[in-house]
Order: C-alpha cells, then sequence, then structure tokens
C-alpha cells in the first residue's frame, strides 16, 4: 500500500465508515501536529519517499478516545520475506463504539482484500497466554501507561509461521478462507459467524467483548473450540513453537550475541504448524 492512490484510498475509508473514531490530529512521528484533514490527498504523501506514502500516526480525544496507524508494507531485500500493510486502533474499552468498529472491520476486509482483521481486548487473565506468544515472536507485549499489557497486536511477521490465540472477533480473508475453506469457517461453533463476501468470513466469539473481563473462562472455552473446529495445528502451540526473531533462554550476554549472529530461522510449515499462501499487491 505505497501507491499515494492506495494509501489515500485507506484513509478515506476510515473517514467515511469510522466518523466515531475521526482522528483529530496526525503526524508520520511524534508529535501529532497537523490537523486531520482528507480534503488534500498529497499532503499525506512525505517529502523524502520519493513520491510513497509512508506510516501515519493519528490520535483522537474527548469522545472515542483513542490513536492509531496507518502503515505500509515492508519492502522486502534480496532473499527476505514479504509483510503486509497494516492498521491499529487502540482505544477504550468502556467507551469503544463496538457496532461501530465490526462495521468498520468488516468493510475494510472485503473493500482492502484484506487477509486478517481483528477486534480484541487482553484481560489480565489471559494476559499470560499473550505473554508466552509475544515470547516465541521476539516482540515484547505492548503496555499501556498504567503498566497493564492490554494490547494486542497480530504481528505480519508471525502470520507466515501460526496464527496467534483466536480474538475476540475477527474478520479471515482470502488467505484464510483458501487455508480452512470457506464451510469450515461459516460452521464454525461460535456466537456469530457471517460471510461478507467470497473471500471474507467474520468470526466472532461471544456476545460482548467486555466478556474478557466479565466472563474470561467461557470466552477461552469457546475460543478452544473454535479453533479445534478449525484444525490447531494453524494456532500457537508453545509445544511446537519455535522463536522466530532470535535466540530464547537464559544466556550471557556475549552467549546471546554468539547465539544471535548463527540464528537461523526455520522456514514456515516447520513443526507441523498448517500455515496460508499469502497473494500479495504486486508494486
Amino acid at each position: 500500500m505505497l501507491k499515494p492512490l492506495d494509501f489515500f484510498h485507506r484513509i478515506e475509508l476510515h473517514e467515511k465508515t469510522l466518523p466515531e473514531m475521526r482522528p483529530m490530529k496526525w503526524g508520520w512521528w511524534e508529535p501529532l501536529t497537523h490537523a486531520w484533514d482528507v480534503s488534500d490527498m498529497n499532503a499525506f504523501i512525505p517529502p523524502d519517499r520519493g513520491g510513497n506514502a509512508d506510516m501515519v500516526a493519528w490520535n483522537r480525544t474527548g469522545k472515542n478516545k483513542s490513536f492509531g496507524m496507518f502503515g505500509v508494507n515492508i519492502l522486502p531485500k534480496a532473499d527476505s520475506p514479504r509483510y503486509h500493510a497494516t492498521e491499529t486502533i487502540h482505544c477504550e474499552l468502556e467507551r469503544l463504539s463496538l457496532d461501530a468498529l465490526i462495521r468498520y472491520i468488516s468493510v475494510s476486509a472485503v473493500e482492502l482484500d484484506c487477509d486478517i482483521c481483528f477486534i480484541h481486548h487482553i484481560s489480565d487473565e489471559e494476559a499470560p497466554i499473550r505473554q508466552i506468544e509475544a515470547r516465541y515472536e521476539g516482540v515484547p507485549l505492548s503496555r499501556y501507561r498504567d503498566g497493564s499489557e492490554k494490547k494486542l497486536s497480530i504481528s505480519a511477521r508471525t502470520l507466515p509461521y501460526w496464527l496467534p490465540s483466536l480474538p475476540w472477533g475477527i474478520v479471515f480473508g482470502d488467505a484464510y478462507v483458501r487455508m480452512f475453506g470457506m464451510e469450515c469457517l461459516l460452521s464454525a461453533p461460535a456466537f456469530k459467524v457471517e460471510k461478507l463476501s467470497d473471500s471474507a468470513v467474520y468470526i466472532q466469539l461471544t456476545p460482548n467483548l467486555s466478556d474478557l473481563e466479565s466472563d474470561y473462562a467461557s470466552f477461552h472455552a469457546v475460543r478452544l473450540q473454535v479453533q479445534a473446529h478449525l484444525g490447531n495445528a494453524a494456532f500457537f502451540d508453545a509445544a511446537r513453537a519455535y522463536p522466530l526473531r532470535g535466540p530464547m533462554g537464559e544466556m550471557s550476554s556475549a552467549e546471546f550475541m554468539k547465539a544471535l549472529a548463527d540464528f537461523r530461522c526455520p522456514p514456515p510449515g516447520t513443526n507441523g504448524f498448517k500455515v496460508p499462501e499469502f497473494h500479495f499487491i504486486e508494486d
């Protein structure tokens, strides 16, 4: 999503489909000083990228307080994999417009041909699961300013290897429809399953996102049932997982640096994980 027209379409989609979370300020880096105004596409294209788009961060204060980022795909170097363009939105559980967010990821998934979109909240009970996943991914679990671990990022660098434990609401796009099969996705034992297009399915595990706080055990039970239905081989399993970004374990600094120099991540599909085939947009 480096091309200005493609990138700007994402911004327009946010403006049109998610007015409840219309950004107020934006920028390519902190501090965010530009007033949000989508009347001029060229304003969002930085002057030092040769006409290509770059990451745009934004925030919103007051009602529906939120912040997020539109990220471009990572251009591959020689013998390195390609990664997805991304978008993130973080908001307050007590104030978020949940119906609007569900509508937004459903529309975005179809219009932008997304491979995966999700809505989730990490409760204190779930944090240990996400900590283990993050350890194998080689990235720390994001924290809020009060120290709580509440943000979930399904990394584009992780998706070729496995899916993290299912979030509360998720849209599976083309790559996963091909991997799981449409019939299998539509028959998932979740609270809500909706076919959005021939290449996108929305699955919602329980009625309310707040279930992760009020009744995590029931939420997790449904998650395990859905994962088993889709096939556990597609999801993270600590018994079969391997580090993706670098060596793990207790070691001295010198030992770590040597291990890091020797580190080679196994190819996707290792240890019996079932992985998708992504069809990337051509530059």
